[in-house]
This record gives structure tokens, C-alpha cells and sequence, in this order.
């Protein structure tokens, strides 16, 4: 027959200098090889513990302030894969404690409403009682069944967990070893599918990206088209020339890089930054050729508003004699246009030798992928 275990009897106390866990219904010999070690160092992984003698009964008190019990977080909210991987990594790190102090595994309870959460550790410590008779195979099945009532049946990855650990419980003589592997088996999993979901958020920023420089480079070319007009109204042909090149190289690049669909990299960057620069000088150069134009319609007014206003209002006579005069300022008017145009004509050379040569120069190199 087997060995009837007492029953325990469990109660708080809290008190200004922190909260107890009681325990009656163990017994405790000084001269005890396990009592003499729990009593003089505390386990790695267990409670704080010490022994009370109350009215003659025997007391063992652990250190419970600022904990909360397992019992408690699930009735908080349903465990997850990871909750159950941090309370299994718990049960096998106190296990590989004991085996180094030579100490049982039959000392663990293992109640849910004994098991108490360390904010600071993030971790569970388990109560060990001296001298009691516990199978600990039996203990841990009946913590993975309870770990069953109480999974996120939302988390398909937490149901996986649990059932392949009440499973492998369920065999005779199961290892803890076994029980480890399906723990960090399934962490290695789920941190793939987090790393796959993580690459699938960078894809889909990729493709947010390129969307915005494909908008960008329209944008580019509805401002290039704009100009074409303008200069097709205005300007002379070699503007007409300058700019729908300008807007055609635009186009090809947009379509080879929608056929090749490469990742969008600093030099692509770069080249598309050139492409605005050269459009904006484009523009303010037809800004600077309207404002000529306009002054050459002014100077051309003013030459001949000067003597026709000598002639309506002194006379035939009067203009002739003015006559050298009105030369005089013609010439200087006419001076001061041939210099402007000069200077607007010099950084047009200029501007226009850098727009031909950018195309080569600011080829993006090829990156390995």
C-alpha cells in the first residue's frame, strides 16, 4: 500500500514588515540532512524559508512580500507560450539547484497557489517542505493539467505548448530533460515566426518606400512636363530639347527599375536628389530668361518712347538738335542689354555642360544583394 500524505494547510499573513506564506502539516528534525541545509542557505530558485514552532506545532514560514502567486496571474489573464516557457525554465533551473546540494525533487510543491512570480527576477520560486513524501511525477502532470484549463486557447503556438508538455507527462517515467526540449523547441519557432513577421513588415515599408519614390519621380515628371509647355510657349528649341531629354531619362529609369524591382539603395537616392536639382535649375534658368525678355521689351519701349515723346512735345526742330543726345542713351541702353544678356548667357553654357555630364557621373554601382 502506498503511503497516505497528509494533507497541508496553507495560510497568508501580512504585516507592516512584509507578507508570509504558512505551511502546516510537515514535520522538521534538526539532526536531518535536508532540514540542515534548507535551514542554513536558501536554494536558488525556491522560497525564502525557516521553520516556526507555534504551540508546539510546527510552522514553515516563506517569504512572500511583493510576489504573486501563479494561482493569482491566471486568474488575471490566460497564460501564454512564454508565461509557461518562464515557469517550466523556473521548475528546471530549482531542479538542477537541488541536484547540486544533493537534495530531492520530492521537496517541491508544485499547487499553483504556492508558486509564487519575482517581478525582478522574472522568474517563479517554488516552496520546498522538509521530509515530505511527494511524487513528483504525479505533481507535475497534475500542474500541466491545470496549465491546460487555464492556456490563451487564442494563441495557437501556446496550445501547441501546453498539450505536447501534458502529453510527454502522461509517459511512464518521462525525463525533465524531454520536457525542456519541447519548451525550447517551440521558443526557437516562435521566434521564427516573429522573424518572419518582422521580415514582412520591412517588406511591406519597402514597398511603401518605393511607392513614395515612384509618386515622387511623377510628381518630378508632371513638373518637367509643366516646363515643356512653358518652353514650348516661350522658350527657343534647344530649351524644348534640354528638358523633354530630361523627362524622357525620367521615364526609361522609372521603367528598368520596375522591371528589375531592386531594393531601394542610398545611391538611387542620391541619383534621384540630382534629377530634382537639375528640374529646379531648370526652372529658376526659365525664370532668369522670362525676366530678360521682359527687360528687353522695356529698353526697346524706352528707345523709342524717348524721341517720339521729344517730337509730340517740342517739335521737329527740337529733335534734331536732341538728336545726338537721344543717340547717346540708345547706345547705352542698348549696352546695358548686350552685357545681360551676356551674363545670362555664360552660366546657361555652364549649367547645361553639368546637365549633360550628370547621367554618367551619377550612375549608381551595382550592390551585392
Amino acid at each position: 500500500m502506498n503511503k497516505k500524505i497528509p494533507e497541508l494547510k496553507t495560510r497568508t499573513e501580512k504585516s507592516p514588515s512584509g507578507s508570509r506564506l504558512l505551511i502546516e502539516g510537515g514535520s522538521f528534525r534538526e539532526d536531518n540532512y535536508e532540514n540542515k541545509v534548507l535551514q542554513n542557505g536558501r536554494i536558488p530558485g525556491s522560497l525564502p524559508f525557516r521553520p516556526l514552532l507555534r504551540d508546539e506545532e510546527v510552522l514553515f514560514s516563506y517569504d512572500i512580500s511583493s510576489l504573486e502567486s501563479l494561482d493569482s496571474r491566471c486568474r488575471e489573464k490566460k497564460l501564454d507560450y512564454r508565461e509557461l516557457s518562464v515557469l517550466m525554465e523556473s521548475l528546471n533551473g530549482l531542479l538542477l539547484s537541488l541536484e547540486e546540494y544533493l537534495l530531492p525533487e520530492k521537496l517541491i510543491l508544485l499547487d499553483p497557489s504556492l508558486i509564487y512570480y519575482h517581478p525582478e527576477e522574472k522568474r517563479y520560486l517554488f516552496p520546498l517542505l522538509p521530509e515530505r513524501e511527494n511524487h513528483f511525477p504525479l505533481s507535475l502532470r497534475a500542474l500541466l493539467r491545470r496549465v491546460l484549463e487555464e492556456i490563451d486557447y487564442r494563441s495557437e503556438r501556446s496550445i501547441i505548448l501546453a498539450y505536447s508538455l501534458f502529453r510527454e507527462s502522461c509517459r511512464e517515467d518521462f525525463r525533465m530533460e524531454e520536457l525542456m526540449r519541447i519548451v525550447r523547441k517551440n521558443g526557437k519557432k516562435a521566434r521564427e515566426e516573429r522573424q518572419k513577421a518582422e521580415g514582412g513588415e520591412r517588406e511591406k515599408r519597402r514597398r511603401k518606400e518605393k511607392a513614395e519614390d515612384s509618386d515622387l519621380r511623377a510628381s518630378l515628371e508632371k513638373i518637367a512636363e509643366e516646363g515643356i509647355e512653358t518652353a514650348r510657349r516661350e522658350g527657343p528649341e534647344e530649351d524644348k530639347l534640354i528638358l523633354k531629354n530630361g523627362i524622357l531619362r525620367l521615364r526609361e529609369e522609372r521603367e528598368r527599375e520596375e522591371e528589375e524591382s531592386p531594393l531601394l539603395l542610398p545611391a538611387e537616392s542620391s541619383s534621384l536628389m540630382i534629377k530634382e536639382t537639375e528640374l529646379t535649375e531648370i526652372a529658376e534658368a526659365e525664370k532668369k530668361r522670362q525676366k530678360l525678355r521682359k527687360k528687353q521689351v522695356f529698353c526697346l519701349f524706352l528707345m523709342l518712347l524717348l524721341p517720339l515723346c521729344f517730337y509730340l512735345f517740342r517739335g521737329l526742330s527740337f529733335l534734331l538738335r536732341m538728336l545726338p543726345l537721344i543717340f547717346l542713351l540708345e547706345c547705352a541702353l542698348l549696352c546695358l542689354l548686350l552685357f545681360d544678356l551676356l551674363l545670362a548667357k555664360l552660366p546657361e553654357e555652364k549649367s547645361r555642360e553639368e546637365r549633360s555630364f550628370r547621367p554618367v557621373s551619377s550612375q549608381s554601382p551595382e550592390y551585392p544583394v
